[in-house]
């Protein structure tokens, strides 16, 4: 009896110690997998750290040569913005602005979301404002590291398109100024350029914090600003806007607050034309003072 008892059993060990085998098995295969992934990651290099575009860019949009308003996603972004930039290259010379570094908000971050400049030139980033740019970073990088580095000829600022909606242009002045202040300590004869805020439509005035009102005392405070801290300013917000002071049409944005693809030519343009009529007026001036001196 003990005999044929023995038997009965015999095929439940086999089966248990087929099953036993076929666990170690899978514990062997899922060890292995679980060091080639390991290795893997550790031979892979991580991605290079890239200037993050905000969000917005990817919904800009610019004017075909049909006139037709077209939404762009990221992907397309860069065949779209380059054939709009190269319709208008000629009201600026790119290489022109090759030591000049662009400081701002959400407005500036356009000139290279339309690939007007190198992302390099720009430090630019939504919400920024005279007062938290001090503080601030992109990708790690605060704006007075990155003037150490580049070390730019010309320094041009746009700031406090998003703070009129919750900053006083007075505060916003006093922080400009100690901004301002802070860059001549870091790099004293580099020139410094203020620009007004652009302008808005009616419709965005009429419904959003950033209105007329606001931005228009705003530029105003600004150019008090540029007076005692004896820097270069520039008024783009009326040459960007109509006879009612609100954007122009071929400037506007669909949010009505941000600017389409030709309003970045422009404004580069006037860049141009102002620095360079400058220029030659402090040569005229020179030759003017020698020519007093020799006599």
């Amino acid at each position: 009896m003990h005999k044929n008892g023995k038997q009965k059993r015999s095929p439940l060990k086999l089966i248990n110690k087929i099953l036993l085998i076929l666990i170690g098995i899978c514990i062997v295969i899922c060890i292995i997998l679980s060091i080639i992934a390991i290795a893997k990651n550790i031979s892979e290099e991580p991605p290079a750290e890239e200037y993050t575009e905000p969000p917005f860019i990817a919904q800009m949009t610019t004017l075909s040569e049909t006139a037709v308003t077209t939404t762009v996603t990221t992907a397309e972004a860069t065949a779209v913005t380059t054939t709009a930039a190269a319709t208008v290259a000629e009201d600026y010379e790119k290489d022109y602005f090759s030591d000049w570094l662009f400081i701002g908000d959400s407005i500036f971050t356009g000139l290279y979301g339309y690939d007007y400049l190198d992302s390099s030139q720009v430090f630019a980033k939504i919400g920024f404002t005279p007062e938290n740019i001090r503080t601030s970073d992109i990708n790690g990088t605060t704006v007075y590291q990155k003037l150490a580095v580049a070390k730019p000829e010309t320094i041009c600022i746009m700031l406090g398109t998003n703070g009129v909606a919750y900053l006083t242009a007075e505060q916003m002045a006093a922080d400009y100024g100690k901004f301002i202040d802070e860059i001549r300590d870091l790099l004293p004869d580099s020139k410094i350029i203020i620009l007004t805020i652009t302008p808005v439509t009616k419709e965005h005035s009429d419904q959003k914090p950033e209105n007329l009102t606001l931005i228009t005392a705003y530029n105003e405070a600004l150019a008090v600003l540029a007076e005692e801290k004896e820097t270069d300013f520039l008024d783009v917000f009326e040459d960007l806007s109509d006879d009612d002071d609100y954007t122009k049409s071929e400037y506007a944005e669909n949010d009505g607050l941000h600017l389409k693809s030709a309003a970045y030519a422009r404004i580069l343009s006037l860049l141009e034309t102002y620095t360079k009529g400058e220029e030659e007026t402090e040569s005229a001036a020179n030759t003017e003072q020698s020519g007093e001196t020799a006599e």
